[in-house]
């Protein structure tokens, strides 16, 4: 009944102020995943006067997850440029990103310990604390394992 065949790429989504780097989203389609799954044109969550964009979430796309009874955005955002894996980043420019995330419909963000040895998920974690977005309005997903700063130590 499941079948993933994924073709993904990479967005860009905004700039950062004043300098040439890019956030990033991923976007995964996953075509047959199960059968019968349908993509939804509306948002499968409110939208909220003076948050989101309306318009750009009337163009976002969303699919169900599975059958897992999860409705999310066809683009997610991978949240590694959070913690600094590309370059330098700093909070405010973080939490900004994460609002215009939010703000444009997409309502999947991925992270991850490895992502700066948890500074992703923190970061992450404190921005939509700030945020006016009510917690089910988006998932975050993340993995699981032992994520050691020894890379030579994680594995036995």
């Amino acid at each position: 009944p499941y079948m993933l065949n994924p073709t993904c790429y990479s967005v860009r989504l905004r700039p950062l102020a004043a300098r040439n780097h890019f956030y990033f989203v991923s976007n995964c389609r996953f075509s047959g995943m199960v059968r019968g799954a349908m993509r939804t044109e509306a948002a499968p969550f409110p939208i909220l006067d003076g948050f989101h964009n309306p318009s750009a979430v009337a163009q976002m796309k969303y699919r169900p997850l599975g059958s897992t009874g999860m409705v999310v955005s066809e683009l997610s955002f991978g949240a590694s440029a959070l913690a600094g894996v590309f370059h330098d980043t700093d909070e405010r420019t973080c939490t900004e990103c994460v609002e215009s995330v939010l703000q444009s419909g997409i309502n999947l963000i991925d992270t991850a310990p490895w992502y700066g040895h948890g500074k992703s998920e923190m970061i992450l974690g404190r921005a939509l604390k700030s945020l006016p977005v009510p917690r089910e309005s988006y998932f975050v997903n993340t993995k699981v394992g032992r994520y050691l700063p020894e890379v030579d130590q994680m594995f036995n």
